[in-house]
């Protein structure tokens, strides 16, 4: 498991992308949450529609090109092939300049007819805003790619790091000056941004649309210098000096790099296009097949939310505003645990890819055990514990959205469970795709993402289940992937995976950390309702589980020492009697 010269192994790798991915993450709350504080559900809706259009567009783009990039480096210099190695990246970074233009010019002409499509046409602004990080996300991929097929993960940490940055202070400063102006426009002369309003509701709705936009722009502006920061470091930094001191004139020819590139990148675009399908579904079916269950019992649906109809909204405008909470409020909270553990699977691949490619099936099954039960100690207590404390954590986040944070509890509830799910898929099939069977995600993706229409299309239209139906679709999809991808592995590679230690021990031990937290919680500090007391139980849960990771022997000393620094760690919980 251990790299070859200037690496690193595959959890030093990890937990440098698992630290940006927590960074990331957190940085994002700070950019999320204000931004749902100043445009509300309604305005959360339009700029979720536009990142939702996104997702598969930049899956199209750029999703296949690192795992290739990553994919064929790591193979050229297990193999000793460096000039190779130095080829690929120039193909890749000429494929996807003209990739990245075509992505872009698509978006301008095609985005008014998406949001039009989506049942959302207000989302238009927001949609076509967002065209230009398509280019600059091809250009990150590369380079991307390139270094985490050299297995250096500082790069592209380091990188996302930077642009959540620059999306936090960009997106909250041109959202909150857009709505500044807008409403100061109103207040002068009646109109938001040259637009005529009519009353104070509909220039509420309109003010939602251009401020939803201004944050969009904020996403743009953020991937251009995470771009601009990956050249300006590869041009002073530079690869791997092995790939720097290649004669760039060797090697194989572009025509056969860019050949194999594409072969390479199209089943893994494809299958995250369709890990992308299921935002994709949401768009197309919750707004409108909402829109049909209101209209046909606007009865029910008066009742069910008479709090959010009575602070403004129309019927006519529920869906969008459900839409957003779900989207805005309980998919953020739910993306947080699967963007850390995919970090897993970006990791193992060049790690899965050079073992594979020269057949070393022992290091091979070491990396495949190693990620899946990894992923499972990350998953299982943070899945559980979101299951069990939905309403208390949402409120952390957004305690001045009393009314979003009804809509979203109960669904963040179902969405705990698939949390378990989601975040075992992606290092799975990035542990496909090392192995060369980038076909297998594509194909469950797209049968998931079949049941998780049916699911959507059947229950969206039944009142008494509504917008419960997305997560519970997203649930079903992602279990039916996770059994079926599990079963692939273990056929492609003969891995035999131990499931008690592999699964069973981490699930006792999140149930036993999630019920902690839940009495702490919901019993002991019952009297104490503030967030103080929420975090205080959550960390007691946490406490409980780091020691039942040692008393149940889910973490060995094998693990402990592959970690930075491992030999000290192992030394300081041997004195603490935490290992034997």
């Amino acid at each position: 498991m251990q790299a070859k010269e200037g690496g690193q192994n595959f959890l030093h790798g990890a937990l440098i992308l698992a630290a940006s991915a927590l960074i990331v993450k957190l940085i994002g709350a700070f950019f999320k949450v204000p931004l749902a504080n100043i445009i509300g559900g309604s305005g959360m809706g339009y700029f979720m529609t536009a990142y939702d259009f996104f997702n598969p567009v930049r899956s199209l783009a750029v999703a296949g090109i690192p795992v290739a990039v990553s994919k064929m480096v790591s193979e050229a210099v297990a193999t000793g092939r460096f000039a190779d190695a130095r080829r690929t990246f120039r193909a890749a970074l000429g494929l996807m300049c003209i990739t990245g233009v075509l992505g872009t010019v698509g978006v301008f002409a095609f985005g008014e007819l998406f949001a039009d499509l989506a049942g959302n046409p207000g989302a238009s602004a927001a949609v076509l805003s967002i065209a230009p990080a398509i280019f600059c996300c091809c250009m990150i991929s590369v380079y991307r790619g390139y270094y985490e097929g050299q297995r250096n993960m500082i790069p592209t940490a380091l990188s996302q790091v930077f642009e959540a940055l620059i999306r936090l202070m960009c997106g909250i400063g041109f959202a909150g000056a857009a709505y500044t102006l807008g409403l100061e426009s109103y207040t002068r002369d009646g109109t938001i941004f040259g637009v005529s309003a009519g009353g104070p509701a509909a220039a509420e709705a309109l003010l939602s649309q251009f401020t939803a936009a201004a944050a969009v722009w904020g996403v743009s502006v953020s991937t251009l210098a995470s771009m601009l920061f990956l050249m300006a470091r590869h041009a002073f930094v530079g690869p791997d000096p092995r790939i720097r001191a290649a004669d760039a004139t060797e090697g194989q020819n572009y025509s056969a790099l860019i050949r194999e590139l594409i072969h390479t990148a199209i089943p893994v675009c494809l299958g995250s296009l369709a890990v992308s399908m299921g935002s994709l579904v949401d768009l197309f079916t919750v707004m409108n097949r909402l829109g049909d269950a209101v209209a046909a019992n606007p009865g029910y649906f008066a009742a069910e939310y008479a709090a959010i109809l009575a602070d403004g909204q129309t019927l006519e405008q529920l869906p969008n505003y459900l839409y957003g909470s779900y989207t805005g409020l309980a998919l953020t909270i739910f993306g947080i645990v699967p963007a850390v553990t995919a970090v897993f699977g970006i990791s193992a691949l060049p790690n899965v890819a050079a073992a594979w490619k020269v057949r070393d099936r022992e290091r091979t099954h070491r990396n495949v055990s190693v990620v899946l039960r990894i992923v499972s100690i990350l998953a299982m207590p943070a899945g559980i514990g979101i299951m069990l404390l939905s309403q208390p954590i949402l409120e952390l986040f957004y305690s001045g959205r009393q009314l979003e944070i009804q809509v979203a509890a109960p669904l963040l509830s179902v969405l705990g469970i698939a949390v378990i799910f989601v975040s075992l898929t992606a290092p799975i099939n990035s542990m496909l795709q090392g192995i060369g069977r980038v076909d297998l995600p594509v194909k469950l993706m797209l049968m998931g993402a079949g049941i998780k229409f049916v699911t959507n299309f059947i229950l969206l239209r039944v009142p008494q289940v509504g917008i419960m139906a997305a997560p519970l679709g997203s649930l079903l999809c992602y279990g039916f992937i996770v059994c079926m991808s599990l079963r692939a592995i273990c056929r492609e590679t003969g891995v035999c995976i131990r499931f008690g230690d592999t699964f069973g021990k981490p699930l006792f031990g999140g149930i036993i950390c999630g019920l902690t937290a839940w009495i702490c919680r919901y019993q002991l500090f019952v009297d104490h309702p503030g967030k103080l007391f929420t975090l205080l139980s959550i960390g007691i849960g946490a406490i409980i589980y780091f020691i039942l990771l040692f008393v149940l022997k889910i973490v060995t000393k094998d693990d402990i020492l592959m970690m930075p620094e491992g030999e000290k760690i192992r030394k300081t919980l041997e004195k603490l009697r935490l290992l034997s």
